[in-house]
């Protein structure tokens, strides 16, 4: 996706980043030395595609997301939140009309405000009752 990690990240972490990522250091670590939003650890000429994908981008990004392109033979229900900044409510969007597309009963239930470990932690009560219910 880029030639050279400053191609994608910001000073100074595109001479820091990829030794991050090397395998061999704790995710505590990881995140301690990255900065708190994507917007502080890319640019924008980067991140913006990414965010937008058009073109060969999407058909590959398409083509690596296979996870809810299947019928199920249970319904599936899929929590997400408006308010997760980690990962888009557009993916929760696409894989529910994945679903639907391939005639899987579905429901998508949204978190409001919550932000990502916040949709976990609201998600889950509701994940282990109905699995309880379905003993």
């Amino acid at each position: 996706m880029y030639d050279t990690p400053g191609q994608a990240f910001r000073a100074p972490y595109d001479t820091t980043v990829e030794v991050l990522f090397d395998g061999d250091h704790k995710a505590s670590e990881i995140a301690a030395a990255l900065p708190a939003t994507s917007q502080g650890l890319f640019i924008p000429e980067f991140l913006d595609p990414i965010r937008s994908p058009r073109g060969r981008l999407r058909q590959q990004v398409k083509a690596l997301n296979p996870t809810c392109d299947w019928h199920p033979d249970v319904p599936v229900h899929l929590y997400h939140a408006k308010g997760d900044k980690d990962v888009a409510f557009a993916n929760a969007r696409t894989c529910q009309r994945q679903l639907t597309v391939n005639g899987a009963a579905q429901q998508l239930t949204d978190g409001g405000d919550a932000d990502h470990n916040g949709t976990v932690r609201e998600a889950l009560p509701s994940v282990v009752r109905q699995f309880d219910a379905d003993r």
